[in-house]
């Protein structure tokens, strides 16, 4: 009977060391977690606002329009020469698919 509960004891003892090395795993990872939850937070509440950038974009907008002397009207969007895709709606040319042939 004695060399049974030797043995329980001994089984009791290697799962309870397993536990204890899951359960510091298990915390490490936690931390992590919340550690990369907090510096996602940090980060989105101090970073600047999109309203903070287009108020600085338009600053430098018009000062670079007072050095030149050029006015913009804020209706128009100025051609920068890129061509739209082809297939657009925008396209004067469209191209059509020819018909598959016999």
């Amino acid at each position: 009977m004695n060399t049974r509960l030797d043995g329980l004891r001994g089984w009791l003892s290697e799962i309870d060391e397993s536990l204890k090395k899951r359960s510091i795993i298990a915390l490490i990872l936690t931390c992590l977690a919340v550690g990369a939850g907090a510096a996602a937070i940090y980060i989105s509440v101090t970073k600047n606002s999109d309203a903070d950038r287009i108020t600085a974009l338009e600053a430098r907008i018009a000062a670079m329009e007072a050095a030149t002397g050029a006015t913009t009207d804020p209706g128009v969007t100025p051609d920068v020469g890129i061509p739209p895709a082809s297939g657009t709606t925008t396209d004067p040319d469209p191209v059509v698919p020819a018909a598959p042939s016999e």
